[in-house]
């Protein structure tokens, strides 16, 4: 029974190697057979190519939904910010001084001991729209 089973496997291998070799001859034979083996490699690696590239677009729509996102999350702090601006300049302004000048009372910085103290006054040229700091 073994017998048998080995010589029915060796008789499908003879087969199949016949098969082959057939296969071979007309390759290099037919030139019909030869371009159909490149169109279905062409076609295999298109379906490649394709899949590759599907992925790739669907890569780059995501990155530029991101992208758009970005950009109108900053346009509208801009905006927000470009009111407050506004707000700012807007805002009324009470002038603190009209004129004068600065100057240091004399003998203020005189030597020896105890405690001191410095009395300033502020007199100013021009008008400030904030408080002037001394």
């Amino acid at each position: 029974m073994q017998q048998l089973k080995a010589e029915l496997a060796a008789k499908d291998q003879e087969v199949l190697d016949e098969m082959q070799q057939l296969q071979a001859e007309l390759a290099d034979k037919d030139p019909k057979f030869q371009i159909q083996q490149l169109l279905d490699k062409m076609s295999v690696e298109d379906l490649k190519v394709q899949d590759e590239m599907q992925q790739l677009q669907t890569v780059m729509s995501a990155k530029d939904r991101k992208v758009q996102a970005d950009m109108v999350a900053k346009e509208q702090t801009i905006q927000a910010l470009q009111k407050g601006i506004q707000a700012l300049k807007q805002r009324p302004y009470i002038e603190r001084c009209e004129s004068g000048m600065l100057k240091t009372p004399e003998a203020a910085f005189v030597t020896g001991s105890g405690g001191r103290s410095l009395a300033l006054t502020a007199r100013f040229n021009r008008a400030f729209r904030t408080t002037p700091v001394v």
